[in-house]
């Protein structure tokens, strides 16, 4: 394993960012045209994206060419079952450490009444 960091899962988070951000970059996308973004008319915090058509051709073109079979193809029937095992436990630790900082954000915005006298 190669760190450049002093610690290990950062360090494997940074590879895994930047394999990720190799396969799918947002703003190459959206200046491609394959993707369109839209912010949210009630929470401008919250941004829609939406696969054009020109997008969703494109994917039907890649979904059967050999694209993906040679992205995968250094690694064997093996590789890729545990590398799918791997990022299926990262995803749930994903979606739970969501679902927690929303439930503590919510706890947080209600507020206490004040004990006056």
């Amino acid at each position: 394993m190669r760190n450049h960091f002093p610690d290990e899962d950062f360090d494997l988070w940074i590879l895994f960012n930047e394999v990720k951000f190799l396969l799918f970059s947002p703003r190459d996308m959206e200046e491609s045209s394959l993707i369109k973004k839209e912010r949210d008319e009630k929470n401008h915090k919250l941004v829609k994206v939406y696969i054009t058509e020109t997008g969703e051709r494109i994917f039907e073109e890649l979904s059967h060419s050999q694209v993906v079979s040679d992205v995968f193809k250094v690694l064997d029937s093996s590789d890729r079952e545990q590398l799918r095992s791997l990022l299926e436990k990262i995803r749930k630790q994903i979606i739970s450490s969501i679902l927690t900082k929303r439930e503590r954000s919510k706890q947080s915005d209600v507020s206490t009444p004040s004990l006056t006298a």
